[in-house]
């Protein structure tokens, strides 16, 4: 199986099978809580495992639209990371995960198909760490851009052209 990521978690055990899974997972932070939804591990990012050959903006419109009930627009790719870990259900497991910044545009239903709502949760409530460097990674861009903004030890507004 051919795939890079921007980071790994664990290490892969060269005596075990993985079920490798790629997925795609959308990053939606208002307020400074993120976009979440329950799970036996905690919160997760809405999103999940690419079907066939759809794309990952396919696939992130009908897992927001199975798991949430809303539309939703998808805008860049944030990060990627992988892990080398064991599920519940499958045993060794080898979730490899693309992240992308978005933003909820309609809501279709109160809920997702398995009666899943919609959360705001803190960083920290998110029960994955993959997921919660997905979001770090996010909240740090948005840092960095701002901290462009000072420029020879002042400050520039950022509606208008940069000026010294």
């Amino acid at each position: 199986m051919e795939y890079r990521t921007d980071k790994t978690f664990g290490q892969c055990d060269p005596t075990l099978t993985y079920y490798h899974r790629t997925g795609a997972y959308l990053v939606i932070v208002q307020d400074g809580m993120v976009a979440a939804i329950p799970h036996r591990l905690g919160y997760l990012l809405p999103g999940g495992g690419i079907e066939g050959d759809e794309t990952h903006e396919e696939c992130l419109l009908r897992e927001c639209l199975e798991e949430i009930g809303y539309d939703v627009r998808v805008d860049e790719l944030i990060t990627s990371a992988d892990a080398w870990d064991t599920h519940p259900k499958v045993g060794p497991f080898h979730p490899i995960q693309y992240y992308y910044s978005g933003e909820l545009l309609d809501q279709y239903a109160e809920c997702g198909l398995d009666g899943t709502k919609l959360c705001l949760v803190s960083i920290d409530q998110l029960g994955v760490p993959m997921q919660r460097y997905a979001v770090q990674t996010y909240l740090s861009r948005e840092t960095s851009a701002a901290a462009l903004s000072f420029i020879d030890g002042r400050h520039h507004i950022l509606d208008g052209p940069l000026t010294s």
